[in-house]
């Protein structure tokens, strides 16, 4: 018995692990203190004790140490867990590994999102970069061409005051202006050009006077000065009537009002009143060299050689001054800047009729215009005024839309400067 208990007692150590043995060992002290207490409680005699009190003196602080002993050293029992709560938990866990792996993904999400964002951002730059060089490209060639227009009209505005060109002494002084020249250009003077170099067709709507002509072209309304021609004026703001220019006019009127014509351009499009500077086809002729044949009209303003039809209207002014037709029927008229004051008995009176008639009509409008400026003084435009009705009295002043000598209305309607507030 003695040697079995020991045995015992090492086999529930070994077995259990040295923490399970102390404490199965101090179970059973607390088991055994616990019965020798109600024993000597009871019966003391049994343990050998002569009375309860000194029983309890030996039993109890065993009981009590062995007691703290187990208490100290036992491991909390885990309360068994129900269905419910691993359910529970098990939810939870899942919630928690799903927000773990959708934040990771949104983590992912919002990283490519940015690198889009970053690309396109970076696309957009470089889009915006080129077309802010595009911009800057097209605005550089807009100034270039600009830089050229106004270079043009500076050249063409200086030799306005110069020579035209050579009038009929010099030609005649000049042999090669004859025979040679007129045999060279006998089919050329038949030549008419092709759809292409003729451009677009318009709608003649107005007669200014023999050399500008007012057109509808593509449903704007233009105003046309005749390329290489001049004729004499009729509503010049500082000029008399001259000789041979109502009949310019009117045979203007005759060959064109109303008409069908194709516009032809030959170098710089406009002059620096803004009016095309073209020639005019009509039924297949050139009304330019028509002017020149009948003799209404002198060879000038030649700025930009070579022209397409030079040496055709050199050789139909050449049969007008040997017809001595027209404006060449008069001697010393025709000058190589314009037309001299000098005219015949019965032009001088038709100029002056004309002039009269001409002043009072200036004169009976200009009775409601108290502007700065003379009526009947040197040309003026819109961007002389300040506003439209002053223009409009000025235009009415100067002869309204019969003469209308400083080409205010542009449209013709008869209203003026309509930009003009």
């Amino acid at each position: 018995m003695k040697v079995f208990i020991p045995l015992l007692l090492g086999s529930f150590i070994f077995i259990g692990g040295l923490k399970e043995g102390f404490v199965f060992l101090f179970s059973l002290l607390f088991l055994l203190s616990l019965v020798a207490m109600i024993i000597g409680l009871i019966r003391p005699s049994l343990l050998k004790f002569s009375n309860r009190i000194s029983a309890m003196k030996v039993l109890f602080p065993v009981f009590l140490a062995s007691f703290l002993i187990v208490l100290i050293t036992t491991d909390p029992v885990e309360e068994p867990r129900t269905d419910q709560e691993t359910v529970q938990e098990d939810a939870v866990e899942q919630k928690e590994t799903e927000e773990t792996e959708n934040a990771e993904e949104q983590s992912e999400e919002q990283k490519n999102k940015n690198e889009d964002e970053n690309a396109a951002e970076s696309k957009n730059k470089d889009n915006r970069e080129e077309i802010h060089n595009e911009e800057k490209e097209n605005a550089n060639e807009e100034s270039d061409s600009s830089s050229v227009n106004k270079q043009e009209e500076k050249q063409q505005n200086n030799t306005e005051n110069k020579n035209d060109s050579k009038t009929l002494d010099e030609k005649e002084s000049d042999p090669s202006n004859d025979e040679s020249t007129n045999e060279s250009t006998d089919s050329e003077s038949d030549k008419r050009p092709s759809n292409e170099t003729k451009g677009t067709t318009a709608t003649v709507t107005r007669i200014v006077d023999g050399d500008t002509i007012g057109i509808n072209l593509n449903g704007t309304i233009e105003s046309v000065r005749l390329l290489l021609v001049d004729t004499p004026e009729t509503v010049h703001p500082s000029l008399p009537v001259q000789a041979f220019g109502p009949e310019a006019s009117s045979f203007a009127k005759k060959t064109l009002s109303g008409k069908k014509v194709q516009v032809e351009y030959d170098g710089p499009k406009r002059d620096k009143y803004g009016r095309l500077l073209a020639y005019l086809w009509v039924d297949g002729k050139n009304f330019n060299e028509m002017l020149l044949r009948e003799g209404l009209a002198r060879l000038a303003y030649v700025y930009d050689p070579p022209y397409t039809h030079m040496s055709s209207f050199t050789k139909a002014q050449s049969e007008a001054v040997n017809a001595k037709r027209g404006i060449w029927s008069i001697e010393g008229y025709v000058q190589s800047d314009g037309f001299n004051a000098v005219e015949s008995e019965t032009e001088t009176k038709q100029s002056n009729n004309s002039s009269t008639a001409s002043t009072e009509t200036k004169t009976s409008g200009s009775s409601a215009y108290n502007g700065p400026y003379n009526p009947q003084g040197k040309d003026r435009n819109c961007g002389d005024f300040d506003r439209q009705k002053n223009a409009q009295a000025f235009f009415e002043a100067a002869g309204g839309p019969e003469q209308d000598p400083h080409r205010l209305d542009r449209d013709g309607d008869g209203a003026v400067c309509e930009s003009l507030s």
